[in-house]
């Protein structure tokens, strides 16, 4: 049975070919070439409906909006019925098509040994992606926009033009103008008894809006820096503000998934800790010196780890043990550098390597040199 939506202006939509569907919404084709419609299949928060209605505005981040960018932003909302206006109406929203494949699916290392996945592509090419990947998330940054829920499903990857497109843009946090007359208009218009929302969460929902802050509601876990553990734990992650140094945890998890073939960074061999409980506990089990790795997975990790050059292997563990985090310009620098090496050195850019790498050896402790005074002679001898 087919469905129907409505622009703001009142003109009806048909949406008939269901392309793709998830957790929370469905993708419907259009009529227009490269122009899907996203639509919600259960009703969404005050702060979503008003930041995708804000996000659709002139003149709010157009240049991130445009055909040819990398991201699959609200270009238009959509509303259940043909009243114009009407907040707690809005459905979905309209937007650009992105080609690609999740690099969920990508990213596996028993598909890329049977080469079901990555067939002519080398570690260069995994590189290249990622310093795409990063130059579109520095973009963001510089917005002041942080995705919030990072996960390689919502990254895809066209081996065809080798670029990173990035999707459920509606997710990310942002800063925007929001004008109070339209947070009253959302809660006027907002069922509130559906919604179990008191007077004091109502006005409490009015004054995060009014912060121009529009959180990211979503979250995956394996991607969340220790010190937003306890919110999400809490549930009350989707009214926290995010940062950009909470985002660098993620997106260094990001890397190492990609350069290790889709293994999680805090995947361990001790028993059946999950990476969110091993992150919590501090268990990164790669370290600088072979003979100090005692908590690997099983399997050929340990050889892919020993095949990344040692500034990269100190970025991960810089970031993943302490509280100084690599900025995403510095990982754009070091895979830079990475790729000039695999350049030089084309066995370094296979994707699985067969033997372990020789590392590096643990410096010895230096010994202060002890003098014994009767092995020398006296001031009387001189």
């Amino acid at each position: 049975m087919s469905k129907v939506v409505y622009t703001i202006a009142g003109d009806e939509i048909v949406l008939t070919d269901v392309i793709a569907a998830g957790g929370e919404a469905e993708i419907y084709k259009t009529n227009k070439d490269g122009v899907l419609i996203k639509l919600f299949t259960r009703d969404i928060s005050l702060i979503s409906k008003l930041k995708i209605f804000t996000l659709c505005k002139k003149g709010n981040l157009d240049s991130l909006k445009e055909k040819t960018s990398h991201f699959s932003m609200p270009l238009l909302p959509l509303f259940k019925k043909s009243s114009r206006n009407s907040y707690n109406d809005l459905c979905g929203y309209v937007m650009y098509q992105k080609s690609g494949t999740p690099l969920h699916d990508l990213l596996n290392l028993v598909k890329i040994k049977n080469q079901k996945t990555f067939v002519h592509s080398n570690r260069i090419d995994l590189v290249n992606m990622l310093i795409d990947l990063l130059s579109s998330i520095h973009v963001l940054h510089n917005n002041n926009i942080i995705i919030g829920d990072l996960s390689l499903r919502n990254f895809l990857y066209d081996e065809t033009t080798r670029e990173v497109n990035i999707i459920d843009c509606d997710s990310f946090q942002y800063t925007l103008e929001v004008s109070k007359q339209a947070i009253d208009e959302v809660h006027a218009l907002s069922n509130h008894k559906k919604l179990c929302k008191s007077k004091e969460e109502i006005e409490e929902d009015k004054v995060k809006m009014l912060s121009r802050i529009l959180y990211c509601e979503m979250t995956t876990d394996e991607y969340t820096s220790p010190e937003l553990i306890p919110a999400f734990e809490a549930g009350k992650l989707g009214v926290t503000e995010r940062t950009v140094n909470n985002e660098l945890f993620g997106v260094a998890v990001l890397i190492f998934k990609t350069l290790m073939l889709g293994k999680h960074p805090f995947n361990t061999n001790v028993g059946s800790l999950s990476p969110l409980e091993a992150i919590k506990n501090n268990e990164f089990p790669y370290k600088a010196y072979y003979s100090e790795q005692k908590k690997l997975p099983s399997g050929c990790w340990n050889i892919l780890w020993s095949h990344l050059p040692y500034d990269i292997q100190d970025e991960f563990i810089k970031t993943f043990t302490t509280d100084q985090r690599t900025d995403i310009s510095t990982w754009i620098n070091k895979l830079k550098d990475y790729k000039n090496y695999m350049s030089k050195n084309p066995k370094e850019a296979e994707l699985i390597f067969a033997k372990l790498k020789r590392g590096r050896s643990k410096p010895k402790p230096k010994q202060d040199i002890i003098f014994d005074e009767k092995q020398m002679i006296s001031l009387e001898d001189i």
